[in-house]
Parts: C-alpha cells; structure tokens; sequence
C-alpha cells in the first residue's frame, strides 16, 4: 500500500504542448521579420516574379507548419502565427518606403476585415481563436503581393472547411475540424492565381 502511495505521488515527465506558453515567445515573431527584411533588401535582385515566388515559400511554409499542427493538436502557437505576421509586417512596411502605398492600405485593410470577421465567428463559436489571429496575418502576408484581394483567402478558406463537413459528414465522422488548413489552402491558393496570371 505504502508503494503505491509514493508512486502515485511522483511527478510525471513534463510534455510541452502547443498550448503552453513559450519562454521565449518572441524569438520565431523576430525569425519571421529577419526572413522578410532578407527578402525585401533582395528584391531589387530578385525582380517582382522573383520577389513574388519569395513571398510565396515563406508563406506557404508557415501556414503548412501551422495547418500541420493545427491538425494534429487544434490548436495553433502564436509563437508561429507572430513569425507569419513579423513577416507579412515587414512586406507591407517595405510596401509604404517604396511606393506601394496603395497596395500596402489594401492589404491592412484586408486583414483588418478578416480579422473583425473572424472575431465574429470565434465569439459565435464557427472557429477558435487561434484562427482569427492566424487570418489576419495570413491575409497581411499574402496582401503584400495581392493588397486588398488577399480577403478572398476567406472565400476560398471556407469553401475548403464546407467540402470538408460534407466529406466528414457522408462518413458518419463530427463534422467539426481544425479551420487552420482551410485557411494555409486558402493562402497559398490566392498567392498561386496571382503569380502564375
């Protein structure tokens, strides 16, 4: 009885998940930022289809790597969503200092709505937050190449999770699923119409 006392009483090996904070939340939002600001002193190099190809891995790697996770834990690290945003930030400052005004308005603008949208749907329940703040610096990352059509990544986002339900539901599984891979789908399809038009 006595061993059984002491082994119910010793601390299990701690397992980090996605949830818990992280001590060091701003490493991977700086990460994100010192990738954008490489690509942006290399556009000139590069050359707009280059820079645009840039933007594109870079986005389509962070919104897979959180989808990733997001399927496997639902939830989605902001350690990961802040790098995503530091890098749509940064484009969109290096938007304003060469010009791009216009477009640089669009793309925060866009991002503004998604992520006024996707408040509406975390507080009614449709989706988690960690998709609102993923939305929003999806579509800022994305706007940076496209301005103001990046909102269609919701569109696009949506249909994906409805095919989804319905594939779900025909085999007989919750219809309920992380909206994270919706939303990276949705970017990077966006991203791709645009660069190869």
């Amino acid at each position: 009885m006595m061993s059984l006392m002491k082994a119910s009483t010793v601390a299990s090996e701690r397992v980090p998940t996605p949830r818990e904070r992280s001590r060091r939340p701003w490493i991977l939002f700086g990460w994100g930022a010192a990738v954008g600001m490489l690509i942006l002193i290399a556009k000139p190099t590069l050359g707009p289809v280059g820079y645009g190809w840039g933007v594109f891995t870079v986005v389509g790697l962070l919104s897979l790597w959180l989808a990733w996770i997001d399927e496997r834990t639902g939830a989605l690290p902001n350690r990961i969503v802040g790098a995503l945003g530091g890098f749509g930030g940064i484009q969109i400052v290096g938007l304003v200092l060469t010009g791009g005004v216009p477009t640089a308005l669009g793309a925060a603008g866009a991002a503004a709505l998604v992520g006024v949208l996707y408040s509406v749907l975390g507080f009614a329940g449709g989706v988690g937050f960690g998709d609102v703040k993923f939305a929003a610096a999806l579509t800022l990352a994305v706007g940076a190449i496209v301005g103001p059509l990046a909102a269609y990544l919701v569109a696009i986002a949506v249909m994906i999770s409805s095919f989804r339900m319905i594939v779900l539901a025909l085999c007989g599984q919750p219809r309920r699923h992380p909206h994270g891979l919706s939303l990276a789908l949705g970017g990077i399809s966006v991203l791709l119409i645009a660069l190869i038009t």
